[in-house]
């Protein structure tokens, strides 16, 4: 499952219709599913829809996300003076930089299986 957040550049005033979130869910393509939508009201003109997509590939994840922000301006009324900004996977940084920081963590701090850690 990925994390593809779709910003949206809306006319203002805007308010997404009630309901919505409930109608964007289910299969989005052949091999993706949007599972979970997050709405986030415009801040400075511009929303952000967080999707939560199952897909076997990150690209897939992207496309089928741009998909749903392209259907979500085409058929929502008021919309045709909205822009899809951009769409894209959305990087968890306070989870790495935990990792990081956790003394002995492990994931991308553990050391390879045949390093000699007492010769560093």
């Amino acid at each position: 499952m990925y994390l593809i957040h779709v910003r949206l550049a809306l006319p203002d005033g805007f308010a997404f219709p009630s309901g919505l979130r409930r109608r964007l869910l289910g299969p989005v393509s052949a091999e993706a599913t949007l599972d979970h939508v997050t709405l986030h009201p415009a801040e400075q003109g511009v929303a952000t829809l967080g999707l939560f997509v199952t897909a076997p590939t990150l690209a897939s994840a992207e496309a089928a996300a741009r998909s749903v922000g392209e259907r979500v301006l085409v058929e929502h009324a008021g919309l045709t003076a909205a822009a899809l900004m951009d769409c894209q996977a959305v990087l968890v940084d306070a989870f790495f930089e935990r990792l990081l920081a956790a003394r002995g963590g492990g994931g991308r701090t553990m050391p390879p299986h045949d390093w000699d850690i007492g010769r560093c």
